[in-house]
């Protein structure tokens, strides 16, 4: 856009010096047209009636012609100074625009770089959860396998533990019935022993006190 502003101020510039030349080439020929006849005149004789007046209609003439030069001189140069002063003006705002183009230049850039820089460290950030949900989905696999390890090796320990606390049970009941035929003790008093075995079972969980009542009952 400045450079067609810019070619616009040059052409009215040569327009107006070319019209300045034009007018200063027509004053010096009219000028030199005027001495012309006036040595003609010297040289040849004239009426002087015509010397008389020719003059001074040619230096009216020329007076006025260069009365009407000036003046439009006098234009073309506040017009000339008018457009130097739009020529500066648009200068000063085209540096301006290319100023504000370059610092916007600049802070695009920057924006660019900063942005650019983000985006690497959220990869990275976004690499390292990766990294981290997939070491703790494989940890939480180990420790499923290890969970439903320690439940099989629970419930086997739980089926040992029942079948022999059965065995212990009936070892016990036949240790029992055994003492109870010996002593040659009644079904109730048998059945009041038992009563006794699972209280201690259940709650005491000691078979010394089963001799001492025993002992107290005889």
């Amino acid at each position: 856009m400045w450079f067609i502003l810019f070619a616009i101020f040059t052409f009215k510039l040569m327009c107006i010096f070319i019209f300045v030349i034009y007018c200063v080439v027509t004053f010096l020929l009219v000028m030199y047209n005027a001495q012309t006849e006036e040595l003609r005149r010297c040289i040849v004789p004239q009426d002087t009636n015509l010397d008389v007046e020719f003059p001074t209609e040619s230096r009216e003439s020329v007076d006025d012609k260069l009365e009407v030069l000036t003046e439009k001189l006098t234009e073309k140069e506040r017009v000339l100074q008018k457009s130097q002063c739009e020529i500066k003006n648009a200068e000063k705002a085209l540096t301006d625009l290319e100023n504000k183009t370059s610092s916007c230049r600049d802070r695009y850039r920057s924006l660019m770089i900063e942005l650019k820089k983000d985006i690497r460290e959220t990869e990275d950030e976004v690499r390292t959860l990766q990294n981290q949900i997939s070491n703790l989905s494989i940890r939480r696999e180990a420790l499923r396998s290890e969970v439903l390890k320690q439940q099989e090796d629970y419930q086997k320990m739980l089926s040992g533990f029942s079948k022999e606390l059965e065995s212990k049970k009936t070892l016990f009941c036949t240790l029992l019935r055994n003492i109870l035929f010996c002593l040659k003790i009644d079904f109730n008093y048998f059945n009041l022993a038992l009563s006794i075995y699972s209280f201690w079972y259940r709650e005491i969980k000691t078979p010394s006190l089963l001799p001492f009542i025993l002992k107290n009952k005889n």
